[in-house]
């Protein structure tokens, strides 16, 4: 018996960015929690983002957010995880000497940047992403010891890019793990989604032989592992369909929405 479901957002439920979702969702998770079932949003994004694009649900789900780095409810957090402090300063200037590259620093409460208010980037994260967002002078001076995440932004080859320097040179002391295309995530060695949504399991006395899982990229692969009902969505990755148990739908096709209609079916 399913008693906990948790989902990826971008490219999963949604295509990258959207600031948008099919509004059956909304209808569907009410419907499941309605029959005693957790759902559970695990995404990159920060909290206020999923939980605007989430508002007709947002008091009745749990949330994994950066990246793994924030559980909470929609009142109450339950852990935190912040970047080593000591190295942030030393990690900061490899990844601005990566070239074409954008950087952002999220705490839990607010994301940062320091590429000004009118790149794409920036743009991004509050038109379309719909992040609470700051421009400082230099992430340097950002709150570092609330800092959950380091973000490396490129429209085209970021994963490329960090790659040749930055991932080889850090792996010991972060996850350096691709969220999307145009993202990697920097977080603690000791965070991922897998670890949060284990968290949550424990919290809630369920077991991963009652827990299904949906995700398209490489931060998703650490909650396969917590569930016996992992899906990779049609536009997954090769490497992330090869992980999961099932295979869904594409996300422009309500791969997840149809899945989890099946569900309630058989409820």
């Amino acid at each position: 018996m399913i008693r906990l479901i948790a989902s990826d957002v971008d490219g999963t439920l949604v295509k990258d960015g959207s600031g948008s979702i099919n509004p059956e969702y909304y209808e569907v998770i009410s419907a499941l929690c309605d029959k005693g079932i957790v759902f559970c949003i695990a995404s990159g994004r920060q909290y206020a983002s999923v939980k605007k694009l989430f508002a007709p649900v947002a008091d009745r789900i749990f949330y994994i957010a950066e990246g793994g780095s924030v559980l909470r409810g929609s009142d109450e957090v339950y852990h935190i995880e912040a970047l080593p402090q000591s190295i942030l300063p030393a990690f900061l200037e490899d990844c601005r000497a990566c070239p074409d590259t954008d950087l952002l620093a999220a705490t839990p409460e607010i994301t940062l940047t320091e590429t000004g208010e009118d790149t794409f980037m920036f743009r991004l994260l509050v038109d379309s992403y719909g992040f609470n967002v700051k421009n400082i002078d230099s992430l340097n001076h950002a709150p570092l010891d609330q800092v959950v995440k380091i973000s490396l932004f490129n429209r085209n080859n970021v994963e490329e890019i960090c790659d040749k320097t930055l991932i080889p040179k850090w792996k010991d002391q972060l996850q350096l793990v691709c969220s999307g295309k145009e993202w990697i995530d920097c977080i603690s060695l000791d965070t991922n989604k897998g670890r949060s949504l284990k968290m949550l399991q424990q919290r809630l006395g369920i077991s991963k032989d009652e827990t299904m899982v949906f995700g398209d990229n490489m931060n998703d692969l650490a909650m396969f592992s917590q569930a016996r009902y992992s899906y990779a969505i049609g536009n997954a990755r090769d490497e992330v369909k090869k992980a999961a148990a099932f295979t869904a739908d594409t996300y422009s096709n309500n791969g997840v929405l149809k899945e989890l209609k099946k569900l309630l079916e058989t409820m």
